[in-house]
């Protein structure tokens, strides 16, 4: 099965700018995702280098990498669901990542091709694991990570109510340590 760029906005609950795969090349509901992600100089992250920029400032931001790769972890895990989280009024948010290894960067031109496999999964919660390649070179390895759905009304704190403060008498960290 191989979903097309409609599916994968359809799939993520993201708009652009922040939709960071391009295609999806092998999709195997349950188990498997082989997605893509072409990094081109026009990034909003690049905005504002110029020729002075030494080459290092030119490499894609890790933070956005793993992005990308969660990008395509929610794409199998809506796959592998039976009713679509966006039907639900859930959205996916990472939740956890553990054994995560940067090898290499990536830079304009380059191609990211993640691997993404489903080890678990269930209504609320997902877990995967893979690496992201650029050319036949890995540049990221994911050991775990953990996906878990939120109301996307009560983003945050997840009861609409603000944070306790000493004001209305609620203990802080502070107080509890006395």
């Amino acid at each position: 099965m191989r979903p097309g760029q409609r599916d994968v906005h359809r799939l993520l609950p993201h708009g652009h700018p922040m939709v960071l795969l391009d295609r999806v090349e092998l999709l195997v509901p349950g188990r498997v995702v082989e997605a893509s992600k072409a990094v081109t100089v026009g990034e909003p992250c690049f905005a504002g280098l110029d020729g002075n920029t030494p080459p290092e400032g030119w490499a894609l931001p890790s933070s956005l990498l793993v992005e990308s790769f969660g990008q395509a972890a929610v794409v199998l895990w809506q796959a592998t669901q039976d009713t679509e989280l966006s039907a639900t009024g859930a959205i996916p948010m990472l939740a956890v990542i553990r054994r995560c290894r940067f090898l290499g960067r990536a830079y304009p031109g380059d191609v990211l091709c993640h691997h993404v496999e489903l080890d678990h999964s269930g209504p609320n919660t997902a877990i995967v694991s893979g690496h992201t390649a650029v050319g036949q070179c890995t540049i990221a390895e994911f050991g775990e990570l953990m996906a878990v759905t939120g109301n996307a009304g009560k983003a945050g704190r997840g009861n609409g109510r603000p944070a306790p403060s000493r004001a209305n008498g609620n203990p802080t960290a502070e107080g509890a340590l006395r």
